[in-house]
């Protein structure tokens, strides 16, 4: 397993490069760590949405009229592999 510091973002360099192209959402994966974090922009309200690893189960994000929700479901058992035919 990698050391915690070098599995998230560089925390400073969000926001910013978020502020150079004008994103007030970004969503990402590949940290292994769910979550939306609220950030502040300037004067804008801005997020960070970090989708889980897909090791033990599957990350979607949910959107709908009332915002922004990470969605973890199992993976579906893998389908019976018939016996080889002699």
């Amino acid at each position: 397993m990698k050391a915690n510091d070098i599995v998230d973002v560089t925390p400073d360099e969000v926001p910013r490069i978020m502020q150079v192209y004008g994103v007030k959402t970004l969503i990402h994966g590949h940290t292994h760590r769910p979550a939306i974090h609220k950030l502040q922009i300037g004067e804008q309200a801005a997020r960070r949405i970090v989708l889980g690893d897909w090791d033990r189960q599957g990350w979607a994000l949910q959107v709908d009229e009332q915002g922004f929700a990470l969605a973890p479901f199992d993976f579906a058992p893998p389908p019976q592999l018939a016996a080889p035919a002699n």
